[in-house]
């Protein structure tokens, strides 16, 4: 799918910018090559498969992306932000004794695995 956009010129001899474009900030971010839609598509699509699987789908969906540029996306989607919890559970425990430990550290309130070591 190919989009066309108008360019316009400034008539002002000062003006630095002499060309602007047409923006359309639903559709398309600032100097994006893909709309905004796909990149969210192919983006789920990183997170939910990684990066060359992902690209093999995105293939066979018809939304081809390498899996570098999949794995770029998911480096650039925004990260939610970290609620630290009031209440913790530690559990210590012992994979063969005297050899190997391992400890767990949840969330008590929400119910979520915070930490993990072995």
């Amino acid at each position: 799918m190919t989009l066309r956009v108008r360019r316009f010129r400034c008539g002002t001899p000062a003006c630095k910018v002499r060309i602007f474009a047409e923006r359309l900030p639903g559709v398309v971010a600032s100097r994006a090559q893909r709309s905004v839609r796909l990149a969210d598509s192919q983006r789920a699509i990183g997170l939910a498969a990684g990066g060359e699987p992902g690209s093999r789908l995105a293939h066979r969906l018809a939304m081809p992306v390498s899996g570098d540029s999949l794995l770029r996306m998911i480096r650039s989607a925004p990260v939610p932000d970290f609620i630290a919890p009031t209440i913790v559970g530690i559990d210590d425990w012992a994979w063969r004794r005297g050899q190997r430990y391992g400890t767990i550290i949840c969330d008590l309130e929400r119910n979520r695995v915070c930490g993990f070591a072995s």
